[in-house]
């Protein structure tokens, strides 16, 4: 429209940019207007123009037209740390989106300050996996759904464990069909990343263990952590694991982590941990 101007691209389903569209009237005059930085709601744009000269270059606020508002997203931040020395660490992230499997960021907590900080879209369900040489690695999952209207980073600190024997880490992002052991095509994502794990600590020997909540017979979830346990087994021997390095084994209810008096108890009972019970 005369000077440098501002244009808006989307990404469609495939991950592709769209052709570029110009933003128009009142972000873009004859003048220069760049630099457009737009807040996590997507509704306030900030940028810079020279369009008053007297002002020569000065900086305007506008309100963005709804065809031209941005995904909303919010934030995920918190601190990674050595569970024993609780110095901070410098580690690696990679989010996925469970319902795709697809990587959607990749970062690194800081060094000398253990922190990170990733911007996403809200109404998604994300898997988290952290991981540094000579460490267990972390897996988290979190739901941005319904964050529209919260501005409030989600926030998740990391405690990093080393590789010793007698330790254990959550496989959290490893889902089943309701009182089932077939896993969900979300799980595969999280399993294939163990399996490179173990390829690369090929010194290193594991237990697969399978875990319940309470309701039902002590017999039934005996049943149900032993095969959810084995399947997780089956899938990364599949994958090229050798069966000397694992073992499976379930406890049904008997290794709580919280009360099964609540949803929320039961839900962090229901699990599979990777156990390490030999270094070479």
């Amino acid at each position: 429209m005369g000077g440098q101007d501002v244009f808006i691209s989307r990404k469609d389903e495939t991950g592709a940019w769209q052709k570029p569209v110009n933003m128009g009237y009142p972000l873009n005059t004859f003048s220069d207007e760049y630099g457009l930085i737009v807040n996590s709601k997507g509704e306030l744009g900030m940028f810079a123009s020279d369009r008053d000269l007297s002002k020569k270059r000065d900086v305007f606020t506008l309100q963005i037209p709804k065809q031209f508002k941005p995904t909303y997203v919010n934030y995920v931040k918190g601190i990674v740390y050595d569970v024993d020395s609780k110095e901070e660490l410098n580690a690696n992230f990679e989010l996925s989106d469970l319902a795709t499997n697809k990587m959607v960021a990749q970062t690194k907590s800081i060094t000398n300050s253990g922190e990170y900080l990733v911007c996403l879209p809200v109404d998604k369900e994300y898997g988290l996996y952290i991981y540094k040489d000579g460490y267990l690695f972390q897996s988290e999952n979190f739901s941005l759904k319904g964050n529209e209207n919260k501005i409030k980073p989600y926030e998740i600190n990391v405690p990093l464990q080393t590789l010793q024997v007698g330790r254990k880490v959550i496989l959290n992002n490893v889902f089943f069909d309701f009182e089932s052991s077939l896993l969900l095509e979300k799980s595969k994502n999280e399993l294939l990343k163990v399996r490179d794990f173990l390829n690369k600590y090929q010194q290193v020997s594991f237990e697969i263990q399978g875990h319940a909540d309470s309701i039902g017979t002590e017999e039934y979830n005996q049943k149900l952590s032993e095969s959810r346990a084995r399947e997780v087994y089956k899938y990364l021997i599949e994958n090229g694991i050798p069966e000397s390095r694992l073992l499976y084994r379930g406890f049904g209810y008997n290794v709580p982590l919280n009360k099964n008096n609540t949803s929320m108890g039961r839900a962090m009972n229901r699990r599979v941990e990777l156990l390490i019970t030999k270094i070479e």
